[in-house]
């Protein structure tokens, strides 16, 4: 009778969840799907998934994850997985023949978040029924329809990583509470591991928490035979689908290459030896009777990881971002709204920020207060210590990157809903009209719908949009870059940010990007654009561009504004130097562009290129042509790189 209750809870909540799943489906889709139908995705990572997913269903190869139109002629080696291509290519290559290319990378675009996200719906109602109970899990389904920080990652065209990534992490928290008792969710949470670093590596800290909560586990845990098969199972499936996942992403050329920004040599050799060594001490568990043994021997086997980096690439302890240097960080990165700390990103946008922060703090307060009390945690207590160190982990990522917000959301709906539950059980008992009112304006606070539609609203006005004609934020449209595919293909010095846009709706390749392997590219482009318009033709005609592509209110032109003579200035304002033509684009649009002089006219004899003596390397004067470019108006003189 009990499993019967169980079968039909569970079918239930199913229903539940499709029927909720429809929520968010239709507001997401009243906000962007006309738009993502007939433009498709409009963003930048987006927008670039879906330039890598083309050129792969166009021959190039399963390894070969080279973006040659940026940066070139040189190209620019991503580090995305194929992992997401694969799916995403699956749904355009089926929907092709039936609705024809553009709608099928439209429909695709749409399909594949949207799909995502009834996954992740389903996996956190699981997660509460199993950690709370079914009125808990109907509560944390409510909650996941207003998780606005969460939810708004799957909107159609949302097609970058960062949606599987809550996804993931979902699916993790919904095996986590048979983590210990079943080989079967062991097997499958170190898959969820290894799928997750390679896919991406922000979701590292959270791996490294989970893996450390296990080991943890096994050294805490009784002599029960079942819990040590499963923590071995949690190893081995760790290290062998690393193992695979390796193998089937990597090209052979590139085993032995190390890199920290993706699922390199570095990270397998630590996925590989932290999982066998996991696996190995738990089957072992019967030898170390005392508590003490297995300690020193987890530690042991945590020595050796950190050796292990430490040898192989001590570079990668600093993050994914180790090896951007300074001019980098302060032409690109630091201007990146995802990479800013939250005290940094409040300062534009504190609404945000504080929409941001109250859940996952309510989170984490409500855990730490039911912890106190006499009832508490009732159900898997174990698993709610990896909650919290989950949420407290991402809420301290928050304060160096914003861009963890949305886990630190995700991870806080079950202890709001265990909270909600809680409040639900007490009135039930006590039939009291104060829990009934605490309990209507706690689910209010926690579902934030309320609260971000009052001090959050930059996060719910994206998604009630409904301008289908801009494709770019307020920088150009649909018919500027008809324009611009229409020009003979070659190669635009561009503002970093319009690359993915030029990428995929035109031919042409591009020089800067925004992403940070594009290094040469980026410093490249912005020189030449905060330059005096004598240098940076200099500039130009040494990458080769044949375009010039900006946002009159682009970021490089806001890093112009204390330069005058900056070309970027000079062309906005209407002063066109003789060696570019203007594009004519739309009346109103901020999106400029300018051709090239051709070879052979007069202003290739100019005396600045020869005086500029640009061999080699264009980048090594770079640095130096901008100090003196921030010495403000006037004389500037162009100096030659170093000797070579």
């Amino acid at each position: 009778m009990v499993h019967d209750n169980n079968i039909s809870g569970a079918v239930r909540l199913l229903v539940m969840v499709a029927v909720a799943w429809l929520v968010p489906t239709a507001l997401l889709l009243s906000a962007k799907g006309a738009h993502v139908w007939a433009h498709g995705p409009d963003t930048g990572d987006n927008l670039m998934r879906l330039v890598q997913i083309r050129d792969w269903l166009a021959g190039q190869g399963w390894f070969d994850t080279m973006q040659y139109r940026l940066n070139a002629p040189e190209g620019v080696a991503m580090h995305w997985s194929r992992l997401v291509d694969a799916p995403i290519g699956a749904m355009i290559t089926g929907f092709a023949p039936i609705i024809g290319v553009k709608h099928a990378e439209a429909l695709a675009s749409i399909v594949w978040p949207l799909t995502l996200l009834f996954g992740l719906m389903m996996a956190m109602a699981f997660a509460a029924r199993a950690m709370i109970s079914q009125t808990g899990a109907y509560f944390a389904l409510g909650l996941s329809i207003f998780a606005v920080t969460v939810v708004s990652h799957f909107g159609p065209g949302r097609i970058d990583h960062h949606n599987v990534q809550l996804f993931l992490m979902a699916v993790m928290l919904a095996v986590v509470p048979m983590l210990r008792t079943n080989v079967w969710a062991a097997m499958g949470a170190g898959l969820i591991c290894s799928l997750s670093i390679s896919i991406g590596l922000e979701t590292l800290p959270f791996i490294v928490v989970a893996v450390a909560w296990v080991v943890i586990s096994w050294i805490f845990s009784n002599q029960d035979e079942r819990t040590a098969y499963a923590l071995s199972a949690f190893g081995a499936s760790l290290a062998v689908s690393a193992l695979g996942i390796f193998a089937v992403t990597t090209p052979s050329a590139h085993y032995l290459a190390v890199a920290c920004d993706n699922f390199s040599y570095a990270y397998l050799t630590l996925a590989v030896t932290g999982g066998a060594g996991l696996a190995v001490l738990a089957a072992a568990s019967s030898q170390m009777q005392l508590r003490s043994s297995r300690f020193m021997a987890a530690l042991l086997v945590g020595a050796i990881l950190l050796a292990i980096i430490a040898l192989i690439n001590p570079a990668c302890l600093s993050g994914p971002y180790a090896h951007v240097d300074a001019t980098m960080k302060s032409i690109w990165l630091s201007r990146v709204e995802e990479a800013k700390g939250l005290f940094a990103f409040a300062q534009n946008s504190p609404g945000v920020a504080w929409s941001m922060t109250v859940i996952p703090l309510l989170g984490l307060v409500s855990l730490c207060v039911l912890k106190s009390t006499d009832d508490g945690l009732v159900n898997k207590p174990a698993e709610w210590w990896l909650v919290t160190a989950l949420l407290v982990a991402a809420i301290a990522i928050m304060l160096v990157q914003v861009r963890a917000a949305p886990f630190a959301h995700l991870f806080a709906i079950l202890p709001c809903a265990l909270v909600l539950s809680k409040l639900n059980t007490y009135r039930a008992r006590l039939n009291h009209s104060v829990l009934s009112g605490a309990l209507v304006l706690t689910a209010l606070v926690c579902s934030t719908g309320v609260a971000q539609s009052l001090v959050g609203s930059e996060i719910i006005a994206p998604l009630m949009q409904k301008e289908h004609k801009k494709p770019v934020g307020n920088c150009g449209n649909a018919e500027d870059y008809a324009v611009l595919a229409g020009l003979k293909k070659g190669l635009i010095l561009n503002e970093i940010d319009l690359a993915p846009s030029l990428l995929a709706y035109t031919p042409h390749g591009v020089v800067s990007g925004p992403y940070h392997r594009n290094v040469q590219g980026i410093k490249r482009a912005h020189f030449t654009l905060v330059s005096p318009p004598y240098t940076s033709w200099a500039m130009m005609a040494n990458a080769n561009a044949q375009y010039i592509v900006f946002c009159r209110n682009g970021a490089t032109y806001r890093d112009a504004a204390h330069r005058p003579i900056a070309l970027i200035r000079q062309l906005a304002d209407g002063q066109v130097p003789a060696w570019l033509t203007p594009i004519k684009l739309s009346p109103n649009s901020n999106l400029m562009a300018f051709k090239r002089v051709a070879p052979g006219s007069q202003q290739q004899k100019s005396p600045s290129y020869a005086t500029l003596h640009l061999r080699g390397s264009m980048v090594d004067g770079l640095e130096a042509l901008d100090q003196l470019a921030d010495a403000g108006s006037g004389q500037l003189t162009p100096v030659p790189p170093k000797p070579q």
